[in-house]
Parts: C-alpha cells; structure tokens; sequence
C-alpha cells in the first residue's frame, strides 16, 4: 500500500475518531448544565439538525464511525504503520464503540 493511500485512510479513522469524542463532550457539557435526563438530552439535541435528532440516529452514527476507526487503526498495526499509536487508538475506538454501544441499550 502506498505511502499516500496510508496517510490518507489514517486521517480518515482520526477524524471519525475525533469527530465522535466532540460529540461526546457537547453530551457532557449538557450534562454540566442541566440536572434532568430529559432536559439534558433536549440540550443535547439541540447541537443538531433535525433530521438527526431520532432516539437512536447520532448513536448509530458514532457507532459507525468508530467502527471506521477501529478497522483504520487495526489495519495500520497489521501493515506497521505507526503501530504503537495505532495500537493506542485501536483501544481507545474499541472502548469508545462498546460505550456507545451500551448507551444503545
């Protein structure tokens, strides 16, 4: 695999991965402010357009990203490119996934 493509797909599993812990910091900030579950998840929402604002929809969307993510990072370790930290984020997306996971219970 070229140099180039590498590069590329590893940008591509750090911006699903990033992309999905801002998301859960706008969470935790709404949690900060608002003491009530639902109050808390109107706050939430309310980053978001509409057509995103289903029970399930942004969760589902994590989920793939970090999907994205994991396969990114494991692909990267078994080629050796940059393999601890792509041993690091593999864990990270791999927890972050079951967690969002979770929540979908």
């Amino acid at each position: 695999m070229k140099n180039r493509v590498k590069i590329i797909l590893y940008s591509l599993g750090l911006v699903c991965l990033f992309t999905t812990i801002a998301d859960m910091v706008l969470w935790f900030k709404a949690c900060a402010q608002y003491e009530g579950f639902e109050e808390t998840k109107q706050a939430y929402l309310s980053y978001f357009p509409l057509s995103l604002r289903g029970d399930y929809t942004l969760t589902l969307i994590n989920c793939g990203m970090l999907a994205v993510s994991v396969l990114v990072f494991a692909n990267s370790i078994r080629i050796g490119f940059l393999k601890t930290v792509s041993f690091v984020l593999t864990i990270l997306s791999g927890i972050l996934f079951y967690w969002q996971l979770f929540s979908l219970m």
